[in-house]
C-alpha cells in the first residue's frame, strides 16, 4: 500500500494530456452554399473573375488583288499569289526542279527514290502523293468534279482539266528537243521521247511484253485478267478501256463528233477518222488537187490508175 501511495503521489505531480473535447453539434438546417474559389485580381479590373481570353477578331475572306479569288487564310492567299508571280521557292537538290509549296517538293522527291507510299484500298495501285491517290479513287467512284466550261467533259482532278483545256486553246507548251514535236501535257512528251530512245520501262509480269507508258500496260493486263471495268449503262456491254466505252455509247446516241474536213463524213471515234483519211484522202506529195481531180483519183474510182503530171 505504501508503494501504491507513492506512485499515486508521483502520478499526481505529472502533467496530464488535454482531455478530448466533445464534438460540436450542428443545428439542423439547409446545407451552406459551397465556397467560391478566391481569385487574385488581375486584368479583369479586380472583379475576381477569370479574365476572358482575347479572341482574334473574325476576319472575312481574303481576296487576291489580281484575280479576285478569295481565301480563308493569309497563308493560302500567299501560296495562291505565287501562281501569278511564278515564284517557286522550294527547289529539288537533285534535279533543280522548283515548286510553289513544300508539300509539292516532298511529293516530287519520291519520284527520285521510287517510293509510292499511298496505296488505293480498292485495287492496290500505289502513288507517290495523297492527291494523286485521291484523284485515282475518284475513278472507282465515277466522281469527276472538274468539268470543262467549253465542252462539258469532266475530269478527276484539276490538272487533267488544265491539260484538256489546251485542246480548245491549241496550246502545246511541251516540245520535244529532238524532233520539235509539241504536246499539251508533260506526260505525253515523256512518253513520246521513248520513241527516240526505244525505252519501254513498263513490262507485263505475265507475258513479258513491255510498253512505253504505264497506262498502256494497265490496259494490256486486262487481256490476261479478263477484266472489263467499263460497262455500258444502256445495254450492259463492258469494255477494257474507257475510250472504247465512250465510242460505243455513241452507237446509242447517234453522235459522230469526228468529221472529215475534206469530205464531211463523220465518225464515232477518232481512230476511224484517221483510217478514213489514210484510205480515201492520202497525201499526194506536193501536188495540190482540186475537188474534181481529187475525187477522180480517190481509191476505188475509175480513174484511180491515172498518174499526176507535174508542172
Amino acid at each position: 500500500s505504501g508503494l501504491f501511495s507513492v506512485n499515486s503521489a508521483v502520478l499526481g505531480n505529472l502533467p496530464l494530456p488535454n482531455p478530448p473535447q466533445p464534438l460540436p453539434v450542428r443545428s439542423p438546417g439547409p446545407d451552406p452554399a459551397p465556397l467560391a474559389p478566391v481569385r487574385s485580381p488581375g486584368a479583369d479590373g479586380g472583379t475576381g473573375r477569370p479574365a476572358a481570353r482575347s479572341a482574334r477578331p473574325a476576319q472575312g475572306p481574303r481576296p487576291c488583288a489580281q484575280c479576285g479569288k478569295s481565301f480563308r487564310g493569309r497563308s493560302d492567299l500567299i501560296l495562291h499569289q505565287r501562281v501569278h508571280s511564278g515564284e517557286r521557292p522550294h527547289a529539288c537538290a537533285q534535279c533543280g526542279k522548283a515548286f510553289r509549296t513544300g508539300g509539292q517538293l516532298a511529293a516530287h522527291l519520291l519520284t527520285h527514290t521510287g517510293q509510292k507510299p499511298f496505296g488505293c484500298a480498292q485495287c492496290g495501285k500505289a502513288f507517290g502523293s495523297r492527291c494523286r491517290r485521291r484523284a485515282h479513287e475518284r475513278g472507282h467512284r465515277g466522281d469527276r468534279p472538274y468539268p470543262c466550261g467549253l465542252c462539258g467533259k469532266a475530269f478527276q482532278d484539276r490538272h487533267c482539266l488544265t491539260v484538256h483545256q489546251r485542246v480548245h486553246t491549241g496550246e502545246k507548251p511541251f516540245a520535244c528537243p529532238q524532233c520539235g514535236k509539241a504536246f499539251s501535257g508533260k506526260s505525253n512528251l515523256t512518253a513520246h521521247q521513248r520513241v527516240h530512245t526505244g525505252e519501254k520501262p513498263f513490262a507485263c509480269d505475265v507475258c513479258g511484253k513491255a510498253f512505253p507508258q504505264s497506262s498502256v500496260l494497265t490496259q494490256h493486263r486486262r487481256i490476261h485478267t479478263g477484266e472489263r471495268p467499263y460497262p455500258c449503262s444502256q445495254c450492259g456491254l463492258a469494255f477494257r478501256q474507257r475510250a472504247a466505252l465512250l465510242g460505243h455509247q455513241r452507237v446509242h446516241t447517234g453522235e459522230r463528233p469526228y468529221e472529215c474536213e475534206q469530205c464531211g463524213k463523220a465518225f464515232r471515234v477518232s481512230a476511224n477518222l484517221t483510217g478514213h483519211k489514210k484510205r480515201i484522202h492520202p497525201a499526194r506529195g506536193t501536188h495540190e488537187l482540186d475537188g474534181t481531180l481529187g475525187a477522180a483519183l480517190a481509191p476505188g474510182s475509175a480513174s484511180h490508175t491515172l498518174s499526176v503530171v507535174g508542172d
